[in-house]
């Protein structure tokens, strides 16, 4: 997994990669990382956060 677990996401992302079929081929868990972003009142907020920031990570790394 990638987030709390600390997998390199492009690494990650360049592994799954499959020739001439972007986007495909590719499942990342990075749920830790989110499920547990605050343990206070702005846990919606943070984990909402941490999971936009992933998603855009992604997809920085899936256009390389």
């Amino acid at each position: 997994g990638i987030g709390a677990q600390g997998g390199d996401i492009d690494a990650t992302v360049q592994a799954g990669k499959i020739p001439n079929k972007p986007g495909i081929g590719m499942m990342i868990n990075s749920s830790r990382a989110i499920l547990y972003a605050s343990s206070g009142n702005d846990f919606a907020e943070a984990a909402k956060k941490v999971a936009i920031t992933t998603r855009d990570a992604l997809r920085a790394a899936a256009s390389k």
